[in-house]
């Protein structure tokens, strides 16, 4: 069991988490990573190709969700893209006692230019993951390809925290069937 996964297990919103239940979490990522990477590896091959192109993508994300039985589609949420303001609600993130303080300020003292604002580290464990995966295929990737693979299993992750936190049974007994799912 690869427990190097536990600083992102640990970024989850898991109701009822404990140390048994991160490390079946990490089980959990490590299969999916490997199969979300198998299978757009099985597709190149499939294809004659030593790459694991962008086309592959929805293939791999409706396999693997017919796989672990996950819906293929996330519905909700606001599908215009429009700010609720354009439809006369008023949303209160826009009020001026929300504004921030300037987070891009030049700190000479400590030689300082531009602090770091995002880029979060929680994903180099993925990234590496991956990386080894598609070393193990000797198969080649895109970084393009690579992060719609990396949405794929995002999208796939929130699905089953979303289940086991709607869940009133065990947060093991519904990670163990995943679990077993993509054995």
């Amino acid at each position: 069991m690869n427990n190097n996964f536990i600083p992102y297990v640990k970024t989850l919103s898991i109701k009822n988490c404990n140390n048994k239940t991160d490390k079946y979490m990490c089980k959990l990522v490590e299969l999916l990573l490997f199969n979300i990477v198998s299978v757009g590896a099985i597709f190149a091959v499939i294809n004659n190709s030593n790459s694991i192109d962008k086309k592959y993508t929805k293939n791999i994300y409706e396999f693997i969700c017919d796989k672990i039985n996950i819906k293929k589609s996330l519905s909700g949420g606001n599908g215009t893209g429009f700010p609720l303001e354009y439809f006369g609600i008023k949303e209160d993130c826009y009020k001026v006692e929300n504004e921030g303080t300037d987070k891009l300020t030049i700190d000479f003292e400590k030689g300082i230019a531009r602090p770091q604002i995002g880029g979060n580290h929680k994903y180099f464990i993925i990234n590496k993951y991956m990386d080894q995966v598609i070393y193990f295929y000797q198969m080649k990737i895109s970084n393009k390809s690579k992060e719609i693979l990396i949405k794929i299993f995002n999208k796939l992750i929130s699905c089953i925290v979303k289940e086991i936190n709607k869940s009133s049974s065990n947060n093991i007994i519904i990670i163990k069937k995943y679990i077993k799912k993509l054995i």
